[in-house]
């Protein structure tokens, strides 16, 4: 009976990864080559970028986005071979059998209870506050840096989450469920969570903003990138409230493609050097630094050790052609002599079973291989050279902390991070065998802390940031992102 259970498992997960955009890239190959599928999300990139739509529409553009990123690349891998042209008809038919299925979901699902949830943390006493979304992530809670400000951490949830306080409520209702079906009528390609879960953070957000109103003109509200549905609705809903709305892009150069919400006040960058796509109603403020990363004083302790950085993982999960990549390189790195390899899989793919295991098991056969999964900060101080294989931000803050880069690539012709590195001066370099792996580490490994520091130096000067003047952020906030406190007039009438 057990085995059988198992295999019921497989097959539901297979099924899953058939109908979620681009989730039958996991488990195919051959599959369209890195540079067809980037050419593919420059299109639909053009396509989104002014496209004028509704509040719904605005919504759900990154949902959208990755549809049309699919459905692109779906019609051009049937193209590959036979085997494609069957899996590309057996997916639609598994999808228009979803979407029917989905969508009766709706209407049938015991109706579910949807929490506001609040974190309520630094500066008490200050009167400036902070409204945030960090969707509870790390990485993602970057506004108040120092604790100078009152923060407010607002997230919708369906269950209690440690260190947030239940501060409201709401369960789907008929008219609600119907208000959800109309939307899964015109967005057939989100899933319904998706669609039940943004039409409870509507009226959640609207609730929890409404009780914060008294605060707003000495308040800001934060999101960092801003892309995501969720964070939209944040967003979106603090603006109609009146609020002052702020994204924070906390990386040097922005990777391709991305779609900033229409609806922001301020975008604050890293820098500005390459190209970038805002709306003209966004005021853009240019940092010239990360106050974000601890970057200087890691930059200032080079590594006692040799210790190889290697950055698992693929931006659309092709884990079949990313197994193959890590265990070329692993080999080499064998074959090199490597005593200390410190591997860092993306935090979302370990929350994955079988690639937990598909982990434990690289460990096992390559002993020098440790799994680091702490901080950023730590992980680049530990490593003295990083290796990567996709478009990944840790190359950016890896060489902002003078840590050199190695881009092993799939295919020849195309360098997944070729943006940042044309920006390098020479602290990243790109190979395409592993034949070049020994003589680039060898490369690295050979310069001097002052020869490595003036190519470092080169580096930033490309990006125009100051490796000696550290920017005060706070200023930044209490002047542009934060309504200011408007003294009272003691002789006014």
């Amino acid at each position: 009976m057990k085995k059988y259970k198992h295999y019921i498992v497989d097959l539901y997960k297979y099924l899953r990864t058939q109908v979620k955009p681009m989730g039958y890239a996991e488990n195919v190959s051959p599959f369209l080559s890195q540079r067809a599928v980037f050419e593919i999300e420059c299109t639909v990139f053009e396509m989104l970028k002014d496209d004028a739509t509704d509040y719904w529409g605005e919504i759900f553009k990154r949902n959208k986005q990755l549809f049309l990123i699919d459905k692109l690349v779906l019609n051009a891998s049937k193209q590959l071979s036979v085997i494609w042209r069957i899996r590309f008809i057996m997916i639609y038919l598994l999808r228009s059998i979803y979407v029917v299925f989905d969508a009766l979901k709706i209407i049938l699902m015991i109706p579910s209870t949807y929490f506001l949830a609040l974190n309520e943390s630094g500066n008490k006493a200050s009167k400036k506050i902070i409204i945030v979304y960090t969707n509870n992530r790390s990485r993602s809670n970057i506004f108040n840096i120092d604790n100078r400000y009152y923060q407010y951490d607002m997230l919708v949830t369906k269950s209690s989450i440690d260190g947030y306080k239940l501060t409201d409520s709401i369960k789907l209702n008929l008219k609600l469920k119907m208000s959800c079906l109309m939307l899964k009528y015109r967005f057939s390609y989100i899933n319904s969570d998706t669609i039940i879960l943004a039409v409870a953070s509507k009226i959640l957000f609207e609730r929890g903003f409404e009780k914060l109103s008294t605060k707003k003109k000495n308040a800001g509200v934060f999101s960092r990138e801003g892309i995501t549905f969720q964070a939209k609705m944040f967003l979106y809903t603090a603006g109609r409230a009146g609020f002052l709305r702020n994204v924070l892009h906390n990386l040097p150069v922005i990777t391709p493609n991305v779609l900033f919400p229409r609806e922001c006040d301020n975008l604050v960058l890293i820098s500005d050097v390459l190209p970038y796509y805002a709306h003209k109603t966004t005021n853009v403020i240019v940092l010239k630094d990360n106050p974000y990363l601890q970057w200087r004083e890691v930059a200032r302790k080079p590594p006692m050790k040799r210790v190889v950085g290697l950055l698992f993982g693929d931006d659309w999960n092709r884990w079949v052609e990313q197994e193959i990549l890590d265990r070329e390189i692993l080999e080499k790195l064998k074959d090199l002599g490597c005593t200390l390899c410190l591997g860092r899989p993306h935090p979302q793919e370990l929350t994955r079973p079988e690639r937990v295991r598909y982990y434990n098991d690289l460990v096992e056969d390559y002993p020098f291989l440790k799994l680091e999964l702490g901080e950023t900060k730590k992980f680049l101080t530990d490593i003295s050279l990083l290796i990567v294989y996709t478009k990944s931000t840790m190359v950016q803050e890896a060489m902002l902390c003078s840590r050199p880069i190695i881009e092993y690539r799939a295919e020849r012709d195309f360098s997944p991070n070729q943006d940042v590195l044309t920006l390098s001066n020479n602290l990243g370099a790109s190979i395409s065998d592993s034949n070049s792996l020994e003589d680039e580490m060898h490369n690295c490994y050979s310069r001097s802390n002052k020869r490595l520091e003036l190519i470092w130096k080169g580096f930033l000067k490309n990006l125009e940031i100051s490796i000696t003047s550290k920017l005060n952020i706070n200023n930044i906030f209490d002047q542009q992102l934060i309504n200011p406190i408007i003294p009272i007039n003691d002789n006014s009438d």
